[in-house]
């Protein structure tokens, strides 16, 4: 079993879409076999998706992602885990107990028809955690 966790340093990434690298990790049973990290090569939105497919990921954690998203994902068969925080480890290892929930993607995208019209074009707010003081 592969799963994608949308990674930011050691952190798990709030935004699907603008998520530059994934940690992919090979899970047996209960068992972490093996960590890589991935870089999306400049993959974006539509495109991240199909990206993942073809590592032949089977799960994706993620802090939010957008209807368009969790539609292409649920298409390819791929479970979607969202509202993930803290680091990479925890993640891994709440993964590996059971603890996190399956996204309802029925539901969710229900839900985007209400919200997604804003998602889909807004690509100036901040909250990046680009901004380094010196």
């Amino acid at each position: 079993m592969k799963i994608a966790i949308a990674t930011e340093g050691n952190q798990v990434f709030n935004h699907f879409g603008r998520c530059e690298t994934f940690t992919i990790c090979e899970v047996e049973g209960h068992t972490l076999k093996e960590t890589q990290l991935v870089d999306t090569q400049g993959h974006t939105h539509g495109a991240l998706p199909d990206f993942l497919a073809n590592l032949g990921v089977q799960a994706v954690i993620v802090g939010g992602m957008g209807g368009g998203a969790v539609q292409k994902l649920a298409q390819k068969s791929i479970t979607i885990y969202t509202g993930v925080r803290g680091t990479v480890e925890d993640a891994i290892q709440q993964y590996l107990r059971k603890e996190l929930q399956p996204l309802d993607v029925t539901q969710a995208l229900a839900e985007s028809h209400h919200h997604d019209h804003h998602h889909d074009h807004d690509h100036h707010h901040g909250g990046h955690s680009c901004n380094r003081h010196h």
